[in-house]
């Protein structure tokens, strides 16, 4: 665990350059998708100073929802928003986690190999995202029938953990295939796959160690849209706490990608 961990930390140290590749491949669309719903915040708010203390959060949420029921376009602008951040990020995750990855392992291939191998692994990993999606499910039928919030918390509490760290999980194993298919070129994506779910008994450590580390640099971000509030993010202070978080994120994906495709290559070796 500790060797690949390292060679993480080594690497970033190395070419910093990757944080900023990664930050732009994850924040860039996020912000994106963000700026229809800000644009259209804009006029209603009008910049006054208790339409500021809605937006930072220091009044009763109460008044944002009778900001929506004010503008029902709202929710369809967000949404809006929302789409296009994942038809931008998605591809340009799997493209920056791939050449992180490469450039981990020192693999001698060309780009569009490395695309090709890296989006490829990710794809196989696809199927494995719907059993965090299934239970959490399974987890919210079950409390569909609760006449009352109290009664129904317990399964909306443990719905939110399991889909959490299960998708943590499900990260981790497709990092793990993505430096299979790196450090093993040749090899059918199908055997990348159940090498990858080899690691995470061969290596058990490093495989809870990276979980974990999804989950904490998760709580940063989540941590710091609780400060900021989602209508806050363009507002001075609460840009620079949110811009900060996620580049932390992005210096800690950098680490455990490449300590993941380090740990997964030596043990395809």
């Amino acid at each position: 665990m500790r060797p690949a961990l390292a060679a993480g930390i080594a690497l970033l140290r190395r070419e910093p350059a990757l944080l900023w590749v990664l930050f732009i491949a994850s924040a860039g669309p996020a912000i994106l998708g963000l700026l229809p719903l800000d644009r259209a915040l804009a006029p209603l708010l009008d910049l006054q100073p208790a339409a500021r203390a809605l937006v930072d959060g220091t009044m009763d949420d109460a008044l944002l929802g009778e900001l929506r029921r004010g503008s029902p376009t709202l929710p369809a602008v967000a949404v809006g928003g929302a789409l296009i951040a994942l038809v931008l990020a998605i591809p340009g995750c799997w493209l920056a986690t791939a050449f992180i990855a490469a450039r981990a392992l020192d693999a001698a291939l060309s780009g569009g190999q490395i695309a090709s191998r890296g989006i490829g692994a990710a794809l196989m990993t696809l199927p494995l995202r719907l059993l965090p999606i299934g239970s959490a499910a399974l987890l919210l039928g079950a409390g569909r029938n609760a006449h009352t919030l109290a009664a129904a918390r317990p399964f909306l509490v443990a719905a939110t953990l399991l889909y959490t760290i299960g998708s943590a999980a499900v990260t981790v194993v497709a990092d793990f295939a993505r430096g299979t298919a790196l450090a093993d070129p040749r090899r059918p994506l199908p055997a990348v796959l159940a090498a990858a779910l080899r690691t995470t008994r061969r290596e058990p450590a490093l495989f809870v160690a990276l979980i974990a580390g999804e989950l904490a640099l998760l709580l940063c971000c989540l941590a710091a849209l609780a400060i900021t509030r989602p209508l806050g993010v363009y507002q001075g202070t609460t840009l620079a706490i949110g811009m900060g978080a996620l580049i932390v994120r992005a210096a800690g994906s950098v680490v455990l990608i490449a300590a993941a495709a380090t740990g997964a290559a030596s043990r395809s070796a």
